[in-house]
């Protein structure tokens, strides 16, 4: 069991919200979902806070809402996205 998985489960009232439809509550719920399913990450439900930021139709998944700013930014820099530089402070352990 990951540590999501065990945070999920644990019930955290900082975490769960009221379970109305409180940014907090659809956290969860997105967080719930990713820790009941792993391997299926990308297929994490999304929907847009403003759909008009989104040529129709907006995405409905994390992956393809990832994908399309990916495409965004790639076309903005004029090719591949590079990988970022280095950190000063080294690699997190």
């Amino acid at each position: 069991m990951t540590a999501l998985q065990r945070l999920v489960q644990s019930g955290n009232s900082a975490l769960v919200g009221d379970g109305t439809n409180d940014a907090k509550s659809a956290v969860t719920r997105a967080l719930v979902e990713f820790a009941q399913n792993p391997d299926q990450a990308g297929q994490l439900s999304y929907t847009p806070g403003t759909p008009a930021d989104w040529d129709a139709p907006a995405p409905t998944t994390v992956a393809e809402a990832l994908d399309r700013l990916a495409t965004a930014v790639e076309g903005l820099l004029g090719g591949a996205i590079p990988l970022p530089p280095p950190s000063p402070l080294g690699t997190p352990p």
